[in-house]
């Protein structure tokens, strides 16, 4: 599904921001316990996942993108009609009345609020602050608008691993700051070739995104280590699709899709859902604290001594 995303966004040159909205709207969606226990979503046929996944597609082109690259329900017909092998392979060219009707059920199943604060957010925060200072501890470093944008593209590289079938880093609970901090931590120690956490994450950076170095650092070797969860497309348990099989209820068609032996295709419960169509990006389920600020004694001093004025002043 995310693949058919990236690809639909490359013909119809649609923004990053875009496609990462539509890839969020079908985790929020398929990643929820009541969705899950919906008999259509169950079978996940070709056809109920085309539907699906252009309409998200459609609903975040709509809301993200400028007028002049809009995309519309007969230009993402045509674009099924000229696959390779026709629309057949996809279950048939979804119709008007199926996209419709799907972004009816999935705006109300989202209360028409569709103002997600996702991690490429705050991947643009960060590099419009700047990921590149004057106060780099490597003295050798080229301070340039060349090595800002390799480290800006090299942010944009990785969020996008990220959101693919097999590197769901963002859907084990961590906050979107959290995950954005450590796409920066990583992009900054390839590109500038450093090893220690603190001048690959220096003071500026941790005052920006109130994560220490060693908090993000152990984030980073989470995410080098391949320790993620993997996105599932038939989203069940393989006990139960294994049992349902078992007893016949699922269509030869479905069967197909029920690959057993790859665990890249069992989905993850909706165990971390904070509410009933908020996934775990909303939710830190690792104990991590948050870097504090440190004012200087000088200026609580005269902090203290600015409030026994004003209270003198006011008896």
């Amino acid at each position: 599904m995310v693949t058919r995303i990236m690809d639909m966004g490359k013909k119809f040159k649609q923004r990053d921001k875009t496609l990462h909205i539509a890839i969020e709207l079908v985790d929020r969606y398929f990643l929820d316990r009541k969705s899950q226990s919906d008999k259509d979503i169950q079978s996940m046929s070709p056809r109920v996942i085309t539907v699906f996944v252009t309409t998200c597609f459609l609903i975040a082109s709509k809301y993200d993108e400028i007028d002049d690259r809009l995309v519309f329900i007969n230009d993402v017909q045509s674009y099924y009609k000229r696959l390779p092998g026709g629309p057949s392979t996809i279950g048939g060219a979804p119709t008007y009345t199926d996209i419709v009707e799907c972004e009816r059920l999935l705006l109300k199943f989202f209360e028409w609020d569709l103002g997600f604060v996702m991690p490429i957010h705050f991947i643009e925060m960060f590099l419009a602050n700047g990921v590149l200072f004057e106060s780099e501890y490597n003295k050798n470093i080229s301070k340039t608008k060349q090595t800002a944008k390799k480290i800006s593209a090299r942010c944009y590289e990785i969020l996008d691993e990220i959101i693919r079938q097999k590197d769901c880093f963002k859907n084990q609970g961590f906050s979107g700051n959290q995950v954005a901090s450590m796409v920066v931590y990583t992009a900054r120690q390839e590109v500038l070739n450093l090893t220690r956490a603190r001048h690959i994450w220096p003071k500026e950076l941790q005052l920006i995104s109130r994560q220490t170095d060693k908090q993000v650092k152990k984030l980073a070797r989470k995410y080098r280590a391949g320790n993620r969860i993997h996105r599932i497309e038939p989203f069940e348990d393989n006990a139960a699709a294994i049992q349902k099989m078992n007893h016949g209820i699922l269509t030869d068609q479905s069967k197909q899709l029920y690959k057993m032996n790859d665990p890249s295709l069992v989905s993850p419960k909706a165990s971390m859902a904070v509410r009933d169509h908020l996934i775990s990006s909303e939710k830190i389920s690792v104990d991590i604290p948050v870097a504090q600020i440190v004012i200087p004694a000088a200026r609580k001093r005269t902090g203290a001594a600015d409030g026994r004025k004003t209270i003198d002043q006011t008896s």
